[in-house]
Parts: C-alpha cells; sequence; structure tokens
C-alpha cells in the first residue's frame, strides 16, 4: 500500500513538473516579438517624370538573424517617392544587430543618398511582466555619423537628380527694313546631321523654336535658316546660322546638366542678337501688285503718253507763234 501511494506521489510530480516546463514556450509562442521600422525614399529638387525603382539593403549582424519579409537577398524595393515597413520576427531573447543602406539608383542622372544607418533590435524580459506580456521588444535606429542623441524614426534616403539642360533658339526677321506680318515667312531648324528638327512661322518680327531638353553631355549642332518661297517678288536671306551646344555636368558637385551655346554666320562668330534674316520686296517696299509685266507696261505707256502730250504741245506753241 505504501508503494503504491510512493509510485503515485511520483507521478503527479513529474506531470506537474512537465506542465511547468512547457507553460514557458506556449506563453513565449502566444506573445509576438515584432520589432517595426519605416525606411523611406525623398527625392530632392528636380524630379523625372518616369518613376525609378530603389533598393534598400539589410544586412544582419548574423546569418542567423531574422531578416523582414517582402525581400530577397536582404534587398527591399521602393518605387518612387515612398515609405516601406519594415518587420522583424524574433523566436527568443537576444540582442540582433543589422546595416541599413541604399544601392545605386537605376537611372543614372540619380545621385543616391549613400547614407549609413545601424538597426538594432533587444529583445529582453520585461521589467513588468504580466501573463500577456512576458518580454520587451526595442529597436534603436543610428545614423551613421549623426548625433549619438539622435534616434529617428525612420531610415530616410534623400535622393537628387541632375536636372536637364534647356535652350531656346530665337532669331528675328525684317522684311523692308520694317516688321512683317505675323505668319508672312517660315523657318528651319536642322540638326548637325542636317534632319530637319521643326519649322515654324514668325510672329511679328520674332522666330522662336520650341525649347530642346539635353539631359547627356557632349556638343550639339543645330542651323537656323529660312525656306525660301515661291513668291517671286520678294528676295529672301538665303543666310544659316549655327548654333553650338556643349553641355556639362559637374559630377562631383552633384551638379545639374548646363548648357553652353555658341552662333556661327558661316565661319564668323557672332552673338545671338545678331541672327537676323533680312528680306526686302524687288519694288524697295513700295505697293506691289503682284504682276512686274503689267507694272512695267504701265509705266512704258505712261512714257509714251508723255512724250506724246510734250511733241503735242510743242505743235501747239510753234502754230501759236505763227499765227502772231
Amino acid at each position: 500500500m505504501l508503494m503504491k501511494m510512493k509510485q503515485f506521489i511520483t507521478a503527479m510530480l513529474v506531470l506537474v513538473m512537465s506542465v511547468s516546463i512547457l507553460a514557458v514556450p506556449a506563453s513565449a509562442e502566444t506573445e509576438a516579438l515584432t520589432a517595426k521600422i519605416n525606411v523611406a525614399v525623398k527625392i530632392d529638387g528636380y524630379q523625372p517624370e518616369q518613376k525609378d525603382t530603389y533598393e534598400i539593403h539589410v544586412v544582419p549582424g548574423s546569418s542567423n538573424f531574422p531578416m523582414p519579409s517582402g525581400g530577397e537577398g536582404g534587398v527591399y524595393k521602393i518605387l518612387g517617392q515612398g515609405t516601406k515597413e519594415l518587420v522583424f520576427n524574433y523566436q527568443g531573447l537576444g540582442v540582433y544587430t543589422y546595416t541599413i543602406t541604399q544601392g545605386n539608383c537605376g537611372n543614372g542622372d540619380c545621385y543616391h543618398d549613400e547614407s549609413v544607418y545601424y538597426l538594432t533590435v533587444y529583445v529582453l524580459n520585461a521589467e513588468k511582466p504580466t501573463a500577456e506580456h512576458r518580454f520587451d521588444v526595442i529597436a534603436v535606429l543610428k545614423l551613421d555619423g549623426g548625433n549619438d542623441a539622435d534616434k529617428p524614426e525612420t531610415a530616410l534616403f534623400t535622393n537628387k537628380y541632375a536636372k536637364p539642360a534647356e535652350i531656346t533658339l530665337t532669331a528675328t526677321k525684317t522684311y523692308n527694313g520694317k516688321t512683317p506680318k505675323t505668319n508672312q515667312f517660315d523657318f528651319r531648324l536642322r540638326d548637325g546631321s542636317g534632319n530637319t528638327l521643326e519649322t515654324v512661322s514668325n510672329v511679328g518680327k520674332n522666330v522662336t523654336f520650341s525649347p530642346i531638353v539635353l539631359d547627356e553631355t557632349g556638343t550639339y549642332t543645330y542651323k537656323i535658316s529660312e525656306v525660301i518661297g515661291d513668291r517671286s517678288y520678294i528676295i529672301y536671306d538665303k543666310s544659316i546660322y549655327t548654333a553650338t551646344v556643349v553641355v556639362t555636368r559637374d559630377v562631383e558637385k552633384q551638379g545639374n546638366y548646363e548648357a553652353a551655346v555658341r552662333y556661327q554666320k558661316g565661319t564668323k562668330a557672332c552673338d545671338a542678337d545678331d541672327l537676323i534674316f533680312v528680306n526686302k520686296s524687288e519694288t524697295g517696299g513700295l505697293p506691289f501688285t503682284g504682276d512686274t509685266f503689267r507694272l512695267t507696261m504701265w509705266v512704258s505707256i505712261m512714257g509714251i503718253s508723255l512724250t506724246g502730250v510734250l511733241v503735242l504741245a510743242v505743235i501747239w506753241l510753234k502754230k501759236r507763234k505763227n499765227g502772231r
């Protein structure tokens, strides 16, 4: 009887100990050990129309540290300006470290932010544990080179883009020394290969082509000329002006594209204000009928008539003299 009692007590003790041992991991499994960190990309200044995809790289301090979901090989992508939440899930106590950086922009005109953030996640026993809360999860983010007192809530990467250069080519038009009517003459803009880029008409004395956007370094050549029309009474200006554009960019200073323009008429350098097309009519600016043959005919008739009048006047004077 006594033996059976001892066996019963021993079995009960084993059962109680087993329940106690299993209770700790069961409680840990029901409590979420989660750390959340925001990473964000911002664009400073000029923004291209097409959005780029930016890569956020997360490198753990140890290969067995948990990584956030939604990435591949520690790379998390953000399309355009925006914020992405990184969620870390842990299974036990410990100190977990990570390095967060941004990869190069896909666009060659992008100056990417090279900041480095260090993330440390502490999973500790709670200072004031309860049945529902037994652990504390504390995430500390620090910017490399930043103030130790600063604890940013977001790993922010600020990118910048090189703004394209923009030029507008213009010229001036006169007709018989005066401002011509709008849309009276046409002008052509060609590239260095002779391809026509645009044809525009004058607006009063002004000739203005559409802005040219240049987002690559190099030298560009443009030629401006007047379209020679079929109005035979107009003497057209056959001048050809050349605009040479040199585009540069100071990458080290994260500079924008800059364009320097120089002009030539033939082989002679000139200023932008010297791009002038001068037309005149064969009548020297007098009202024109549009038919040079008839004008000549009427002038001849007027000459003959005048001669006849003079002859008649002479005859009349002689008769008058003889009559006396």
